[in-house]
């Protein structure tokens, strides 16, 4: 059996979407900021601001690189991806974890469709999370079925 990595988050974009490449090997990179509150315990609210670095390639960075701005509300799911390099000034070796999208979503994307048509963001996170459960069935019956 193996591991299971996947995270699902909202927040605003902190930066207009960076694009690269063009058509099938497009990727586009998302900078998102995440905030978290709870009570002070004096009537107010603390607050701690998480700032992510997402992924996307293919259809779903098509669907943010034409559509996404700074500041637009966004539902992420996907999966960690630990990326380790050697800083070329001191030598020092670096890591930092991003997400790698599977799913991004907006209401941006559903500004032009009906009010009966719209899905929530709580719905697409359903949706987007029993569709991935399904898909890593498949492949763990998979796996199973060649061993």
């Amino acid at each position: 059996m193996s591991d299971m990595n996947q995270v699902a988050l909202s927040g605003r974009l902190t930066r207009d979407p960076i694009v690269r490449g063009e058509g099938d090997r497009l990727a586009v990179t998302l900078s998102i900021a995440s905030n978290r509150q709870w009570p002070d315990g004096a009537g107010g609210f603390n607050e701690e601001v998480c700032f992510i670095d997402v992924s996307t390639f293919s259809f779903v960075a098509q669907r943010c690189a034409g559509r996404l701005k700074k500041g637009a509300l966004v539902w992420v799911s996907g999966r960690l991806q630990l990326n380790r390099w050697q800083d070329a000034a001191s030598g020092e070796n670096r890591q930092a974890i991003r997400i790698v999208a599977s799913n991004v979503d907006s209401p941006s994307f559903r500004a032009n469709r009906s009010e009966h048509q719209a899905e929530t963001l709580e719905q697409a996170a359903l949706r987007s999370a029993a569709e991935t459960t399904e898909a890593e069935r498949g492949e763990q019956d998979d796996v199973l079925t060649a061993a």
